[in-house]
């Protein structure tokens, strides 16, 4: 079974792409948003989501691809491709190549100031029991303390918070702390854009160079014309489907543009200082 990578920033259209192409019999994917615990394995301690080719070794190597052969396990007889979805690995791309060289990656990448408008939103917005608990299930054992000391200290620091912002959310880049720290939330929200999408971009550079590897699309072409996006990511992903195997119903347009009318003059001047630097 081929692993497919969808490669995105946050709130860049990584649940709605993965949804809908799961939504066709052959392809599986996890029953929770992400596995970012599954890729973190081993490294429990680390402060961001970076892993480099480097942080491979057998011990990690060996408990993410049996992670991988159960949810195949776990599905069969249904499913050709498994689609995987956490968008930390943004910052971990060539660590992904190195441990499934057979995988495909599809990039989507969307419009900033609606991306990171969105972001915003997450950062100030909560999460539900059922959503956490689906996570929880992909906690390795021996981390398990760790990760739960980690979600109820910062659920007390939240609590204290004067506002309803998580003490973090999302991908962690190298010294988000620290960034988060000395700057607003908009400018946070596009700095975690800006490394995401920067880090993706160059490393998927690479294995483009390999044939029927790697694909781009944007958000809004997928949300406009979800039909010919995803016959144009198969075919460059030399991938025969038949799109009528494909739900769209869930497909619309109303984020288009949200960013653009929510943000003021100046977080929009705060935001393109940010990723322009």
């Amino acid at each position: 079974m081929i692993p497919i990578f969808i490669i995105g920033a946050p709130r860049s259209g990584t649940n709605i792409l993965r949804d809908t192409i799961t939504s066709n019999k052959d392809y599986i994917t996890w029953d929770c948003d992400e596995i970012n615990y599954i890729w973190r394995y081993g490294h429990p301690f680390k402060k961001d989501d970076i892993l480099n080719i480097s942080d491979l070794n057998n011990k990690n190597s060996n408990y993410i691809k049996s992670k991988f052969r159960e949810i195949i396990k776990l599905n069969y007889p249904r499913g050709n491709f498994l689609i995987e979805k956490t968008c930390a690995n943004c910052l971990r791309v060539n660590f992904v190549s190195k441990l499934f060289p057979e995988g495909k990656f599809i990039y989507i990448k969307r419009d900033p100031y609606d991306c990171i408008n969105s972001i915003r939103e997450r950062w100030i917005g909560d999460t539900t029991r059922n959503y956490l608990f689906k996570k929880a299930k992909y906690i390795p054992k021996e981390e398990l303390l760790y990760y739960a000391f980690r979600y109820f200290s910062q659920r007390i620091r939240k609590s204290l918070r004067k506002s309803n912002e998580m003490p973090t959310w999302g991908p962690r880049f190298k010294d988000i702390d620290n960034f988060r720290k000395n700057h607003s939330l908009i400018e946070t929200c596009a700095k975690q854009w800006k490394e995401c999408t920067q880090k993706a971009e160059k490393e998927l550079k690479k294995i483009d160079n390999l044939n029927n590897k790697v694909t781009y699309i944007t958000y809004e072409e997928f949300i406009i014309d979800p039909q010919n996006t995803v016959k144009l990511i198969f075919k460059n992903l030399n991938i025969p489907i038949n799109f009528k195997d494909f739900d769209i119903r869930k497909i619309n347009q109303n984020s288009i543009g949200k960013g653009e009318n929510a943000l003021t003059k100046y977080e929009k001047l705060a935001i393109d200082n940010l990723i322009n630097e």
